[in-house]
């Protein structure tokens, strides 16, 4: 089932490159600190508003972490997710086999060994697995791995243009443009989209398997009942007719038949009413969750592009840079002792962004006008 992702009206981009990195002369010696500010707070107020527009439209609010710390500050070199992200993988979900607390990073594999030791069929497993596989908590995990690839290329690329070849475009037409940079000013947000695009496809295909196998599990359970009711009718009849001659089981098979024929029609009435209202709820339940995960994408491509602009000016890229390849490698705890050893960057640190790399943005900006 092929998901289009409902396109957002871009942030504009005239000129956003031009204010804060095309200096006053032609080689772009010198950057307008105002103009910087100026720019950079204009587009982050539209970026704002979009994403709070975004969120009137449907965009489902989630509870907290519990003991979460205040939301980190999404301008600054910190990712905002990181945390929060870091410690949902410390989780646990319950097995509905065997009833314990699994951290979820463990869950999956969890899932097959369980089955086996409590004398389960591997199919117990499969309604558990996708269910998992189409959580929020799944979805959050598989949306920060692809911020983070795309964002750590972005500030590469910031930092040194002779990275760019690496950086992930779905925009320019020809190998050339790519170098030229002309994707830069997009910040990323049509590759963003199309990740997602992809990932979204895969996670609608489990919540549809999920949402398919428990209607399977629950049309099972109906028939069983009926054939319980079947066989609880089966003992009383022998009671009566308890003698191994032929009467007695002409007796039987006719009593058989004449409960096969008063129970046939209202059990398949249930079946057919169950099936008809399953079809509705989940078609409802899975157009819901459509809605709810497109919402969140196109919340987290603005998101992406007011972090990634809020770095575009800083001369300590580099340490930015080196943060988040730690967080990204080491994780949470690591990145966070970093960034209380390295910053603030103090203000009067010159801007170590080599001069190729300057004049490369400031082109880049100045084909915006």
């Amino acid at each position: 089932m092929q998901m289009e992702i409902a396109e957002i009206p871009n942030i504009p981009a005239q000129g956003f490159l031009n204010n804060f990195l095309q200096g006053n002369g032609e080689d772009g010696e010198e950057i307008n600190e105002q103009a910087v500010a100026q720019a950079r707070d204009a587009m982050l107020r539209q970026a704002r508003q979009q994403v709070e527009q975004a969120v009137q439209n449907g965009v489902l609010q989630r509870q907290e972490a519990p003991n979460r710390r205040p939301r980190i500050d999404p301008y600054s070199h910190i990712f905002e997710k990181a945390r929060n992200i870091f410690r949902q993988r410390e989780y646990t979900e319950i097995c509905g086999i065997c009833n314990q607390d699994i951290v979820r990073t463990e869950f999956l594999d969890h899932l097959e060994p369980c089955a086996q030791q409590n004398g389960k069929d591997v199919k117990e497993t499969h309604i558990p697995k996708y269910r998992f596989l189409s959580t929020n908590y799944m979805l959050d995990q598989k949306m920060f791995a692809i911020r983070d690839e795309l964002e750590i290329e972005f500030l590469e690329v910031l930092w040194d243009k002779e990275t760019v070849h690496k950086m992930h475009c779905v925009l320019c037409k020809t190998y050339n443009e790519h170098l030229n940079g002309d994707c830069v000013p997009n910040l990323q947000k049509q590759a963003f989209l199309q990740k997602m695009d992809q990932m979204l496809n895969l996670h609608m295909c489990y919540y549809e398997t999920h949402l398919e196998l428990k209607k399977e599990r629950e049309i099972e359970q109906i028939r069983q009942a009926h054939e319980n009711e079947f066989e609880k009718m089966q003992k009383e009849v022998d009671q009566r007719f308890p003698s191994d001659n032929v009467i007695a089981e002409q007796n039987r098979q006719a009593e058989y038949r004449d409960f096969r024929e008063r129970v046939a029609e209202p059990n398949a009435k249930e079946l057919q009413e169950y099936m008809a209202h399953a079809n509705e709820e989940y078609r409802r339940q899975y157009e819901f969750k459509k809605r709810q995960v497109e919402a969140v994408a196109r919340r987290e491509a603005e998101l992406m592009k007011e972090y990634l602009l809020s770095n575009v000016c800083r001369k300590d890229l580099n340490k930015v840079i080196e943060y988040r390849k730690i967080l990204r490698d080491q994780g949470w705890e690591a990145a966070e002792e970093f960034d209380k050893s390295t910053f603030p960057t103090p203000q009067n640190v010159p801007d170590a962004r080599n001069e190729e790399t300057r004049k490369w943005l400031g082109a880049i900006g100045r084909r915006q006008d």
